[in-house]
């Protein structure tokens, strides 16, 4: 099948949490013997040169990057005005998108982000397959100050389109909801954890141990995690593990949580390269969000590290479990708490956390089945066009 994909970041393998999914999905689609235009924004100069080159040798793929849009003329702010949040894709991006329309004539169109939407032409709504990660009208549902254009676009973008996938059952209703003619399949987020070596053993100081929000932190979820990490379950913890402390690693970090810099048991570590080093300082990864929703990919690096994690029903999201030795949740304040402490005073505990966890994601993220499923969904349209 020719088909033609659309994506607001390159398809970088250890780029950030959408272009690893992307990385899969590309590389899954060419395995199975299609042919690909991919076209992608990108706001970091190496991670398009990475994604390049790691599709160098790739004879049916074609894979087109271009520069978010930073300076916007006056015709793109017009358009941005009338398709709100359209400013990811630069005039010259949506041209190469129309012109490969014509000249490639894909089958499909396959749209990464909800966003992306823009992108589908009129007369292509059987044609194109629409992949929803989260739902910012969950996420910031309990803050609309200031975001109800947001949430405007998008129900205006979902009842837009027809086939959607979405990485977890919590996002169907409202999608159908908002748009009653909607085809939704659930499939999880593809994930390679071949790209994780395994820990096999507990962190470097398990005399101090680390609890540890991974995320930016200019994203709300991440950072009510982090807040709440900070303000009530590391004091909790404290009270019977004196010397445990807490690490705070993303983008903005040390901006958006300034008020805790000053905390001798909180460190603070903004806009790093490479997470790995810090997820391998770990000894639990503490994340409990406010709300967020989708599937998080730092639990799915944790995961895949044989990081143990303590989350809530919201951080388990997409992965279907409820098994005690794959992960441990709670709700309140004094259930995560509990948990992070049984599993700090348990040697047994953590590495059967470690060894589930791994097995967990091998199997429910495989990228071999995640993208098959998603090849099933082509099928499935193209049958409805015939």
């Amino acid at each position: 099948m020719k088909i033609q994909i659309g994506m607001i970041e390159p398809p970088y393998k250890m780029g950030g949490a959408a272009a690893r999914w992307y990385s899969v999905l590309v590389r899954e689609l060419l395995a199975q013997g299609h042919e690909l235009r991919v076209f992608a924004t990108s706001t970091n100069p190496r991670h398009s040169e990475a994604a390049l080159a790691d599709f160098l040798h790739s004879p049916r793929l074609r894979l087109n990057i271009f520069p978010r849009n930073e300076r916007r003329t006056w015709t793109e702010r017009i358009r941005h005005a009338l398709r709100p949040y359209s400013y990811h894709f630069s005039s010259d991006f949506l041209h190469e998108w129309k012109k490969s329309l014509s000249d490639f004539n894909p089958e499909f169109l396959h749209l990464e982000q909800l966003w992306s939407t823009w992108l589908m032409p009129r007369g292509w709504e059987n044609r194109t397959l629409i992949n929803i990660h989260h739902l910012i009208s969950i996420d910031l549902g309990e803050r609309p100050r200031g975001v109800r254009r947001l949430f405007r676009t998008e129900k205006q973008l979902v009842r837009r389109g027809v086939h959607f996938r979405v990485c977890s059952p919590r996002l169907s209703p409202f999608i159908r909801r908002w748009n009653p003619r909607a085809v939704i399949a659930e499939i999880p987020i593809g994930f390679d954890a071949n790209l994780y070596p395994i820990r096999t053993s507990d962190g470097p100081d398990n005399t101090h141990p680390t609890l540890t929000v991974i995320g930016s932190m200019g994203w709300f979820p991440s950072r009510s995690a982090a807040e709440r990490l900070i303000t009530q379950i590391l004091p909790r913890v404290q009270k019977e593990i004196p010397l445990a402390r807490a690490q705070i690693v993303g983008w903005e970090a040390r901006t958006r949580l300034a008020e805790h810099a000053l905390n001798p048991d909180v460190e603070l570590i903004e806009n790093v390269p490479d997470p790995i080093p810090y997820f391998q300082k770990t000894d639990a990864f503490v994340y409990a969000p406010a709300r967020g929703s989708g599937m998080k990919i730092k639990i799915l690096e944790a995961l895949a590290l044989g990081i143990p994690i303590v989350t809530t029903s919201e951080g388990v999201e997409g992965l279907g479990t409820t098994r005690v030795d794959q992960i441990r949740t709670g709700e309140s304040d004094d259930e995560i708490a509990r948990a992070v402490i049984e599993v700090l005073r348990s040697p047994d505990a953590r590495a059967t956390l470690r060894a589930e966890g791994r097995k967990l994601i091998e199997r429910v993220c495989s990228p071999v089945s995640t993208v098959a499923a998603i090849r099933n969904l082509y099928m499935t349209m193209k049958e409805k066009q015939t």
